[in-house]
């Protein structure tokens, strides 16, 4: 904050740089984000992009939904014949 220019108001108008110790002991975190985000002139993140890969049986051929059903079943007959 102190290299971005921040300064408080002091008694008779007067402004200056604040110490560390008086930002760290008056300002929450919050405060201090919000200060800076407002010297910066910062827009608010209303919503992100979260990239996800794509999934792979979503474009699987029709051989791949085939050999996914055959795992699937031989694996549901080895579990039934197990117990």
């Amino acid at each position: 904050m102190k290299q971005e220019g921040y300064k408080v108001r002091m008694a008779g108008g007067r402004r200056k740089k604040p110490t560390m110790k008086w930002m760290l002991e008056n300002l929450t975190l919050g405060q201090a984000g919000l200060i800076l985000r407002q010297m910066r002139d910062e827009e608010p993140k209303k919503s992100w992009v979260i990239p996800l890969t794509d999934r792979s049986f979503l474009g699987a051929d029709q051989r791949e939904i085939d050999e996914l059903a055959n795992t699937v079943f031989d694996e549901t007959l080895r579990r039934i014949k197990r117990a």
